[in-house]
C-alpha cells in the first residue's frame, strides 16, 4: 500500500501600507509573496488578485472540483 504525498507549496507572505499621494486619504496596501526555495516573488497591489494567484495554484495542482483552501480561509476571515 503506497501514500501519496499531498502537493505542498510554502510561501512568506509581506504585507504592508504606502501612503497614498501627499499623505491625503488612506494608505494603500501592498502584498508580496515570496518561494523561499527558489526566491521567486509575485507583487499585488489588490487583495482579490493575491487571492487569485494563490486559487489558481491550487487548482493546477489539485484540480478546481474539490473545495479550495482560498475559499475556506476566506469564509473564516469573513466572520
Amino acid at each position: 500500500m503506497s501514500k501519496a504525498t499531498p502537493y505542498r507549496q510554502l510561501f512568506f507572505l509581506y504585507i504592508w501600507a504606502e501612503p497614498q499621494g501627499a499623505g491625503e486619504g488612506l494608505p494603500v496596501w501592498r502584498y508580496r509573496l515570496e518561494d523561499p526555495l527558489t526566491r521567486e516573488q509575485h507583487v499585488f497591489s489588490q487583495l482579490s488578485a493575491l487571492v487569485g494567484f494563490l486559487q489558481a495554484r491550487q487548482d493546477r495542482t489539485t484540480g478546481s472540483d474539490q473545495r479550495s483552501a482560498v475559499e475556506y480561509f476566506l469564509k473564516e476571515v469573513k466572520q
